[in-house]
């Protein structure tokens, strides 16, 4: 079986050499071969990843498709030094073949044999890629399921996402930057299959370049592309069911001929959804008897339609041009019984409140964009353009009708909001970059961003009895937003050092306006980066960062309208509230190119963001709002480390342990705050090579009991089971998804504070079994080629 499969890589490597690819052998000082080496072909200009392949058995690589351009050969595996070729020049029109060798270390492997397997994690200083296309355990799941399981990254049960204990991250998607609102983000993240996504990046220590928001770092998605010569397509179809039906169907295509790479997507999800809320709260002070208990049990139907559409054009070797466009609907109608008792603890229920709620929502969000990338001569020198407009759409109705039960009084409300939002976003950037003295990198750019959103709340009730103490106006809410940006980095790089100094300066301007009030906002900022890199020897590595930066609020939290999810609960923003500012730095040890990353990370905030404070309107009041607030500060201290290591030739572990710290402390509803605790997380990926074009994924991960704010979260975990078989020669993928099998990933907690006691759970659908099938599509490309010249 071995020959066989040897035989049949080596004849499908001497084939795939006669297109224009950089082929050859890995080999050891011995002249023999070596199997299934991880090589990485890296731009000379910055190290950025282009292709990436793992060597067949009989230690034969192909990097196919490749651009006109200066590269180096990067290759690496266990017991072997990692090594880096010289820099060369590579033509798109040629053939380069490149041997390589590599020098065996002193590492007792006992006779593990690395197999061809991509890490589905893999962790780099200040960065971790979750590799999605490669995980067996993904068949059925949303991008925000994905992000539950990534090493150091938790969400709430609003959708909310923390890397390391810290809240404020900026979100991307193929590099380009979101400027939504966390509720809209978790929106699309709800909305987004796993089968387009190819990996996702998490960034802790980003450079000046990027936008100074984020103190927890930058989540960027990357979705599939292909950049296959020839028509390549993919069909799939998978089917979940949990309490409720999960279903997803969709499909893509790409066309590539000599200068057009042309990618074009579609999926259709359609889901139902459990979201199960209950909450024991206290009202009256510290000393009542008093208690208000809150059941929510909703059912949600959903149907999402989600596309994407790009063209690259590549005229010469000089230029890139491309577009984009991308279209997401959101479906969904949310309907519950609700119910809620008021008692006393000596005397027992004193009134009941019975609400049904139906509640359609409709979501879209569609964006187009451009780049532009010209290489301006043969010294690393180029000019890039890069642009996006976006609209995003919010249609929201509320129905709601509630019955309250006072011993024999009863009283009556039909509550109806209307809630349309329209949100436009459009940003653009220019960047320079050139080399000097093939060691010294400048990079410069300016950026501009621009926000304007309408949000209106239309309010009719009909009401019998005393019900609410009060109904909110009818309301309008303006926000405008425009952010502009310069930066510049020096970097430096010799043959054990790489140092890059970092400035942004951020101009930002917002204004809100109501009806009969008004704010505005105006701050020029500076934010300092640094970021260095030491090699101790071929096994060790030291890297620093350190940084400022700013976490402004966005609309949500400046909108003073408030948002009712049931007669005694509303959401409301605050025009008052302040940026947060934040000081990093971490510290990373790499052994042996990841194979263990150790990270001390440090930072502290200053007029820290609590985006759902929990509030009482009054000590006798049972209405409870949230709403974002500023505390004085919050420091976060913690250390991760990363494992990648194979167990046998067809078992490899990844695992990833975070312990860390969270201190708030400040003043928050009339009260001092110090709240302090120690948290631990870890994650674990365990995959498995098995016969006949079979492979098993056990994936597992923890979160102990963490405070953030005033709320103190209760320990949660997950344990979930792929399995995968191959067909036709890899040409049909199936995979079925046993999905937190024990049912214990809940989110639980409570309230700190003195006279405010609240308990919380919050549960969904999320144990789940899926199966899906993906059928791969393709066509000779000489048959484009030959329509190309006619």
């Amino acid at each position: 079986m071995k020959f066989f499969l040897t035989a049949s890589l080596s004849l499908l490597w001497q084939v795939s050499c006669i297109a224009q690819n950089i082929t050859g052998i890995i080999q050891d000082l011995k002249g023999n071969s070596i199997e299934y080496a991880n090589v990485v072909l890296k731009s000379s200009l910055d190290s950025i990843f282009i292709k990436g392949t793992i060597a067949d058995s009989a230690g034969n690589y192909i990097i196919s498709n490749v651009k006109t351009g200066n590269y180096f050969i990067s290759i690496s595996l266990v017991g072997y030094t990692p090594f880096n070729s010289s820099s060369f020049k590579y033509s798109e029109n040629e053939n380069l073949k490149m041997d390589l060798q590599l020098t065996g270390e002193n590492i007792q492997l006992d006779e593990v044999i690395i197999q061809s397997q991509k890490s589905v994690v893999v962790q780099e200083p200040g960065k971790i890629v979750f590799n999605v296309e490669n995980t067996v355990s993904s068949a059925g799941l949303m991008a925000i399921d994905l992000l539950k399981r990534m090493p150091g990254v938790q969400v709430d049960n609003n959708g909310n996402i923390s890397i390391k204990g810290k809240s404020e991250v900026q979100f991307m998607i193929d590099g380009k930057p979101s400027y939504l609102s966390a509720k809209q983000i978790a929106v699309i993240l709800r909305s987004l299959p796993s089968n387009q996504i190819a990996n996702i990046e998490v960034i802790t220590s980003p450079s000046a370049k990027y936008d100074a928001r984020g103190n927890a770092g930058i989540i960027n998605i990357n979705l599939k592309k292909s950049d296959k010569k020839g028509v390549n397509g993919t069909l799939q179809a998978t089917y979940g069911q949990g309490f409720y039906y999960k279903s997803n169907l969709g499909g893509s295509i790409s066309i590539g001929l000599k200068k057009w790479q042309i990618n074009a997507l579609y999926d259709l999800s359609q889901n139902k959804n459990l979201e199960h809320f209950e909450q024991v709260r206290n009202f009256g002070g510290a000393k009542s008897l008093k208690r208000y208990n809150q059941v929510q049990n909703y059912a949600v139907p959903v149907e999402n339609h989600n596309y994407r559409i790009s063209a690259d054009f590549k005229p010469n070797s000089k230029i890139d041009l491309g577009f984009s466009h991308r279209g997401l609907y959101v479906k969904e109608r949310w309907t519950s019984i609700n119910t809620g008792v008021v008692s006393d603890i000596n005397t027992g229920p004193e009134q009941t409140i019975r609400s049904y709620d139906n509640n359609p929502n409709h979501n879209s969000d569609l964006a187009l964009g451009g780049n532009f990338k010209y290489k301006m001569d043969t010294l690393h020198q180029e000019i890039s353009l890069d642009g996006e407009v976006s609209n995003y759409k919010q249609r929201s109705v509320q129905n709601i009708q509630t019955f309250s039960y006072n011993h024999d009084t009863l009283s009556t409300l039909d509550f109806h909001a209307r809630q349309p939002l329209d949100n436009i976003i459009a940003w653009g950037k220019i960047d320079y970059v050139k080399m000097f003295y093939k060691h010294l990198k400048l990079e410069t750019g300016y950026k501009i961003t621009s926000t304007e959103i309408q949000n209106s709340v239309e309010y009719t009730f009909n009401q019998s009895g005393v019900f609410l103490p009060q109904i909110p106006p009818n309301n309008r809410f303006f926000y405008s937003e425009q952010i502009n940006a310069l930066y510049t980095t020096l970097k430096w790089d010799s043959t054990n050092w790489s140092i890059q100094l970092g400035l942004r300066a951020e101009h930002w301007k917002a204004s809100g306006m109501l009806p009969s009030a008004s704010f505005k906002r105006d701050s020029l900022q500076l934010f300092p980066n640094l970021q260095a890199k030491y090699k101790l020897s071929k096994k060790h590595e030291i890297t620093f960062a350190g940084s400022r930066r700013v976490d402004r609020p966005n609309y949500l939290m400046l909108n003073p309208i408030a948002y009712y999810s049931d007669p005694y609960t509303y959401y409301v923003g605050n025009p008052k509230i302040l940026p947060q500012s934040t000081y990093q730095a971490e510290i990373s040890h790499n052994y042996l190119s990841g194979l263990m990353v150790t990270t001390i990370n440090y930072s502290k905030t200053t007029n820290a963001i609590n985006d759902y404070a929990v509030f009482q309107t009054s000590d006798t009041s049972k209405i409870q709002f949230m709403g974002p607030t500023n505390i004085s500060g919050m420091t976060n201290m913690g250390v991760s480390t990363s494992l990648y290591f194979p167990v046998t030739k067809k078992w490899t572990c990844q695992a990833y342990f975070n312990v860390y710290s969270n201190h708030f402390y400040g003043r928050a509803y009339r009260y001092d705050i110090d709240f302090q605790q120690t948290a631990f997380s870890a994650t674990s990926t365990q995959s498995f090579i098995l016969p006949k074009s079979w492979s098993a994924e056990i994936n597992g991960n923890y979160s102990s009991p963490s405070v953030y704010g005033y709320t103190r979260n209760k320990s949660m975990w997950m344990l979930s089971l792929g399995i995968k078989k191959d067909l036709w020669g890899g040409k049909i993928v199936t995979k079925l998804n046993f999905q937190d099998i024990f049912y214990k990933f809940q989110y639980r907690g409570n309230t700190l504070l003195p006279e405010f006691n609240s308990e919380y759970t919050y549960r969904w659908d999320n144990r789940v079994v899926s199966f899906s099938v993906v059928w791969k599509l393709e066509k000779n490309s000489d048959l484009l080629k030959s329509k190309e010249k006619n």
